[in-house]
């Protein structure tokens, strides 16, 4: 993997990891809306709407699945 291009640049700086939290499970919650996941997409064209951003809400409990469109611009107030 060392004689790699595409995998050395894409692979984090040597050292970097070692300072890093190792990732931990985390418990089954035990009812709705207790934990939530998201994340923010950008696709690769903007809709006939204008919309350029698509937020996924997922409640970890029910798998249940929130998507949000968002036009361009819109995308700043979803993210931290």
């Amino acid at each position: 993997m060392t004689a790699c291009k595409v995998c050395c640049e894409s692979k984090d700086p040597p050292g970097l990891s070692a300072n890093r939290e190792p990732l931990k499970s985390l418990a089954a919650p035990s009812e709705s809306n207790v934990r939530v996941h998201a994340d923010l997409f950008l696709p690769e064209a903007v809709s006939a709407a204008g919309h350029k951003y698509i937020l996924v809400i997922t409640d970890a409990f029910s798998k249940l699945a929130e998507l949000v469109n968002a036009a361009q611009g819109q995308g700043r107030r979803y993210s931290s």
